[in-house]
């Protein structure tokens, strides 16, 4: 699926020649829900266009032409921003690039979740209308905790596989499943992801998620974990204990608040209301509304079952209780 999405680049840091108090248009995009702000806000062009309103470069170059020049020649750049220096000779469109949320009264974003993560905080089913988000090229945030610095697009790639690890070494006790992928295969499921292409991904991570799951693995966490047992659930289909890692947004916490982790561990066909009450309390679970890729989703579904057709890209379920 895909949900809209808005890029304008922030008041303060448009400057241009021709006109400084004016700024480009919006820029307007169907951006794919698994995806995340810094790829679809490059490959869109959405980057290239606001970037060339912040500072007038030598030639009418644009931001991300500035690798290619000399350090002499953007040395003397002026700073429109009192939390920014001038532009490096090793800048890339990435470099400082952070993005705030319009509809949540300008909380900056944490680009590590998924886009359709935000979209369903902010319109939870059945709100719905378009994302609005205020890009910064200058002056980032970094005292906000887990707000993660971009250099280049290797730190979307290096957060995403960190993800996905995180997430394989709870379903698999191991993760003998990944560092057994080729170079190549590495390569053409960070590409899939990247370009939203899943006929490219799919196969790898099939790969990764056939592997034969440990049955007596030892997982430490701080995190709460239910533990039960279960019968097959088809016959002749031999039952493996795992751990399903699901990540919980609880949306009264506002949108900069991080994710309740819960590590599931699967016996019998927890809920999703028993899973959200081990760590958000009784309460919480019988008064929430349970958003799953933009569909409301009966509390009593087994997350196992939920897991295995819903989760995203790096092998979390992500949820919002609304």
């Amino acid at each position: 699926g895909q949900v809209p999405i808005s890029f304008s680049l922030a008041a303060d840091e448009i400057a241009t020649a021709s006109s400084p108090t004016s700024g480009p248009p919006e820029v307007y995009i169907l951006a794919p829900r698994c995806s995340y702000l810094p790829l679809v806000a490059r490959t869109s062009g959405a980057l290239s266009r606001l970037s060339s309103f912040t500072t007038q470069l030598p030639g009418g170059l644009s931001f991300s032409a500035a690798p290619f020049l000399s350090t002499a020649s953007t040395a003397s750049l002026p700073s429109h921003s009192s939390s920014a220096g001038p532009i490096s000779a090793s800048s890339s469109p990435f470099v400082g690039l952070w993005f705030e949320s319009i509809d949540a009264g300008g909380v900056p974003i944490k680009w590590q979740c998924p886009i359709g993560v935000l979209y369903d905080q902010i319109f939870p089913p059945p709100a719905s209308g378009v994302l609005k988000i205020t890009v910064h090229f200058q002056g980032f945030p970094s005292s906000l905790l887990g707000l993660l610095r971009l250099d280049d697009e290797d730190s979307v790639k290096r957060q995403f596989m960190n993800s996905l690890k995180e997430a394989t070494w709870l379903l698999n006790g191991d993760l003998s499943s990944i560092n057994d992928l080729s170079q190549r295969d590495v390569s053409e499921l960070w590409s899939g992801v990247s370009t939203s292409d899943w006929s490219r991904y799919s196969p790898i991570a099939a790969k990764i998620r056939n592997a034969k799951l440990s049955s007596s693995s030892s997982l430490t966490s701080s995190s709460s974990a239910v533990t039960t047992t279960i019968t097959s659930p088809s016959p002749g289909v031999p039952l493996v204990n795992r751990h399903v890692p699901v990540r919980v947004y609880l949306l009264d916490r506002g949108l900069g608040a991080p994710p309740v982790i819960d590590l599931v561990e699967m016996g019998k066909a927890v809920t999703m209301k028993e899973a959200v009450k081990s760590v958000a309390g009784e309460a919480v679970a019988l008064q929430k509304r349970f958003i799953v890729h933009g569909v409301e989703v009966s509390p009593d579904t087994p997350v196992d079952w939920l897991s295995s057709i819903m989760n995203h890209p790096d092998n979390w379920l992500y949820i919002v209780a609304v």
